[in-house]
């Protein structure tokens, strides 16, 4: 599994991309299911998977005098994701301008431009 930190263009493959987008602490059964979909429809149609994560968690930046509870550090996440055969783990820095984004300039501005 390739780790990246976000960045515009990051991947310059021309096959097509099945990204799974959420925080996955603790990755549990639901969030499991979830990422082998995902790997398994990249690999039925010869494409590559995508797990997109955020760091630090979201609630950290938006709220944080609320002592967010973690079940599993970033580097763990990563670990347990591997194990579901994801080829690429993408890391987005969670910050005040991605909080205050629209949906539509999020998947716009991060992931399209980001994954191509």
């Amino acid at each position: 599994m390739k780790i990246i930190r976000y960045s515009k263009n990051i991947i310059l493959t021309k096959k097509k991309r099945y990204i799974a987008l959420g925080v996955f602490d603790g990755v549990h059964l639901g969030h499991q299911k979830l990422i082998k979909l995902t790997v398994d429809k990249a690999r039925e149609n010869d494409g590559i998977s995508i797990v997109a994560t955020f760091d630090p968690h979201p609630d950290i930046t938006i709220n944080p005098e609320s002592n967010v509870f973690l079940l599993t550090t970033l580097e763990e996440r990563i670990s347990l994701i591997k194990e579901l055969g994801v080829d690429v783990f993408l890391i987005i820095k969670f910050n005040k301008t991605i909080s205050k984004m629209s949906p539509e300039d999020f998947i716009s501005n991060i992931l399209i431009d980001s994954c191509r």
